[in-house]
């Protein structure tokens, strides 16, 4: 269930050339999102990064159909980069949006489904950098973080007989070790609507 209303423009509508020019201009990736993508390491040849984060977003207008270049890091210390349209997409398919660093077995756990489904939710509302990871206790969770790269929200997501609940700690700020709140949702609309004023 997506959280974002769209509502339809007829052929009438003389605002909706410009929206969809605006929306075409609109950078699919902020700094610190993720992207999956397939990138040459020089010992082990074609790798793939299942969450690189984005370091830097350019336009460039000679490449109409591919316009924003982006570099991301791939591994500590080694980044890559290419060119994307307007869906977070390059020309090959080798990059793409990303919100888990989960493999394809580890997804196919119920609690990882909800994890990646609330993140997926996260990015499309405009929060940047949600992430569905399994943390060191096996427990799945989806975490957003400052700039800085601690911990801003942390979502811990269990699944008991195909039903998600979900523990929300947000925190005033970056320096803060504990959460201010700790709330309990049992569906992903339910955690958006405890996690979004938190973030926006």
């Amino acid at each position: 269930m997506s959280i974002i209303a769209h509502t339809p423009h007829t052929a009438t509508d003389p605002a909706a050339p410009r929206r969809g020019s605006e929306r075409a201009r609109r950078a699919p990736y902020r700094v610190g999102d993720h992207v999956r993508a397939l990138f040459a390491d020089p010992v082990r040849g074609t790798c793939l990064a299942l969450a690189a984060p984005v370091v830097a977003i350019d336009r460039d207008e000679s490449r109409p159909s591919f316009p924003w270049g982006l570099t991301y890091e791939v591994e500590p210390g080694q980044w890559a980069g290419t060119h994307v349209n307007a869906s977070g997409v390059d020309v090959h398919r080798y990059v793409e949006p990303s919100v888990t660093d989960l493999t394809i077995w580890e997804q196919a756990d119920p609690a990882a489904q909800f994890a990646i489904t609330l993140a997926a939710q996260l990015r499309q509302a405009g929060v940047v950098g949600p992430l569905a990871r399994r943390a060191e206790d096996g427990h799945h969770i989806v975490r957003v973080l400052w700039p800085s790269g601690r911990g801003r929200l942390r979502v811990l997501v269990e699944a008991h007989h195909g039903m998600a609940t979900f523990q929300v700690e947000t925190y005033p700020d970056r320096d803060t070790p504990t959460p201010d709140t700790a709330r309990e949702a049992f569906t992903v609309p339910h955690a958006l609507g405890v996690i979004l004023p938190a973030l926006l």
